[in-house]
């Protein structure tokens, strides 16, 4: 059986190891035992959303603690060996790197009037007079109205992922454990346990992070040190 359809297989008998809703919020787990899916799904109108850059660099977990209001944190973004952004980073109104035109990426988070949103920009491009409160640009595009969009990079690596569901929520989804090391970016699109609108990657491999606290419940998924990172933030 080729690793595609083990992996989807693996899908019906995947034990979900944890499960709740709360707050505009949901988190599932998908447990392969030998890696784990994580997603979480927020309503954009419910919570804080922010873009942070550190340089010096900190991990996912060090930036978590330094937000007493985060529930959530992941990483966000690419960087030089510098830690400088290589595409568009706006953190609280301050444009880090303006818009690289030279990137492949399509995919764009930010928070504008103090909404959060997750934008395709192969169907609505930027334009030079729009402005951010917190934005980062991301990609390749994964998802494509619930079906997985095939990726040129057969790299295998942990992800962190960044889209929209068709219930306009915006969801998260870091993949750790062995199953990430063997999962490519065609097959961590095929595993995306929501009915996605579209979803982009936002970075791997010893980059991707995950600190999620909600009340006792603390899930963490450690970094090494990266340049910036997505936090969202209890009002």
């Amino acid at each position: 059986m080729s690793l595609r359809r083990s992996l989807i297989a693996a899908v019906l008998v995947a034990i979900a190891t944890a499960a709740f809703a709360a707050d505009d919020l949901e988190y599932n787990a998908i447990d392969f035992g030998s890696g784990i899916i994580h997603h979480v799904a927020l309503s954009p109108d419910k919570f804080e959303f922010k873009v942070v850059y550190t340089n010096p660099p900190a991990s996912v977990q060090e930036s978590h603690r330094r937000q007493p209001r985060a529930v959530l944190t992941v990483n966000g973004g690419y960087w030089t060996e510098t830690y400088e952004p290589t595409d568009l980073l706006v953190s609280d109104g301050r444009v880090v790197k303006n818009v690289n035109r030279k990137s492949p990426f399509n995919g764009l988070f930010f928070v504008r009037g103090g909404k959060a949103a997750v934008r395709n920009l192969n169907e609505a491009p930027l334009s030079t007079a729009e402005q951010f409160q917190q934005a980062v640009k991301c990609g390749p595009l994964l998802v494509r109205k619930n079906h997985a969009v095939a990726s040129k990079s057969t790299t295998r690596h942990r992800r962190t992922v960044v889209g929209r569901d068709k219930a306009g929520r915006i969801f998260f989804l870091v993949t750790d454990g062995v199953l990430a090391r063997y999962a490519d970016m065609t097959t961590v699109a095929l595993e995306i346990p929501v009915r996605a609108e579209f979803a982009f990657n936002l970075d791997g491999g010893g980059s991707t992070g995950l600190a999620f606290d909600v009340g006792e419940r603390k899930i963490s998924v450690h970094s090494v040190p990266v340049g910036s990172v997505i936090q969202v933030l209890k009002d």
